[in-house]
């Protein structure tokens, strides 16, 4: 079962970058906070940096989020 997990996480991962959208990105970056730096996910983590950097919708979605 151990070995399952690193596959599940990519997978996982991969479904986070296809569902990224205006909608679903302030939740995906709140969930890949945590684990950005495990494994699969630190390749997820500068995927997600990578689509919103070019996206000026997932930009705004982002920055109408933040709460200090």
């Amino acid at each position: 079962a151990k070995l399952e997990l690193p596959r599940l996480m990519k997978v996982c991962g991969e479904n986070m970058i296809q569902s990224l959208s205006p909608e679903t990105a302030p939740a995906i970056v709140y969930a890949l906070k945590g684990v950005k730096g495990v494994g699969s996910m630190i390749e997820v983590w500068y995927e997600v940096q990578n689509k919103v950097r070019q996206d000026k919708a997932l930009v705004d979605s982002l920055m109408m989020t933040v709460e200090v």
